[in-house]
């Protein structure tokens, strides 16, 4: 699904949403991976848009949650192109810290995702670019979004777009719903990261769950309170 000349939402992903992003420069990054199973859609839709799998630079990872990292290892093996996560995501992508989770049902994800994590740890996803506040990587800025995760990243290219992973969802109407209080690390952290992106400025907000929101984005954000 095309958002705009250089955004592409990759449709039927079964996880978080992933995207394809081109730079003004022309370097092509996909954004989130979602489960595991989901690289050969990502990569029909990649060639169906007449894009050489061999163009693609980046693999840029918002945090380590399975439904983000599920298909790094395939889509890295077919495209050659280098994976990128905040220097404190590095040990959970390797299976070497597990996220808090909060309450039974947070429990329950959490054992889910662990068991998955333990099989794709066999697949050595090991970060060839960790990443910190501030950073540019692929034409998009570095943000430090704690709370879902220790170490979560929105990417923000200044006036235009916002990938927020899951620092800021959205539902299926692109209305925001800020984040999830049940699959959230430190939901005192992630609602500190709200007010910090509210400062920023950009008409699409590309978030990990839910529909983009298409205009006015960071104006509907300003307006937003988590209950």
């Amino acid at each position: 699904m095309k958002i705009n000349e250089n955004v592409y939402l990759f449709e039927k992903i079964k996880g978080a949403n992933s995207y394809l992003y081109i730079s003004d420069n022309s370097e092509i990054s996909i954004i989130d991976a979602g489960m595991p199973g989901n690289a050969s859609k990502i990569l029909s839709q990649i060639s169906d848009l007449d894009i050489s799998l061999e163009k693609i630079k980046y693999i840029i990872l918002t945090h380590a949650d399975i439904d983000h990292i599920g298909s790094v290892a395939e889509l890295k093996n077919a495209t050659g192109a280098l994976v990128a996560i905040h220097e404190i995501e590095v040990p959970y992508l390797l299976g070497e810290k597990k996220k808090k989770q909060k309450g039974m049902i947070g429990g329950m994800i959490g054992l889910i995702f662990g068991i998955l994590l333990k099989i794709m740890k066999t697949q050595n996803i090991v970060p060839d670019i960790t990443l910190k506040e501030g950073d540019f990587i692929g034409g998009l800025k570095v943000i430090f979004c704690p709370g879902h995760t220790e170490g979560s990243i929105s990417l923000y290219n200044a006036e235009t777009v916002l990938f927020s992973g899951d620092a800021i969802i959205t539902d299926k109407h692109s209305n925001i719903k800020g984040f999830n209080n049940i699959a959230t690390s430190d939901t005192l952290e992630a609602g500190k990261t709200i007010n910090k992106i509210k400062h920023l400025k950009f008409e699409v907000l590309l978030p990990g769950h839910g529909s983009p929101v298409l205009k006015n984005a960071s104006a509907k954000l300003k307006e937003y309170n988590q209950l």
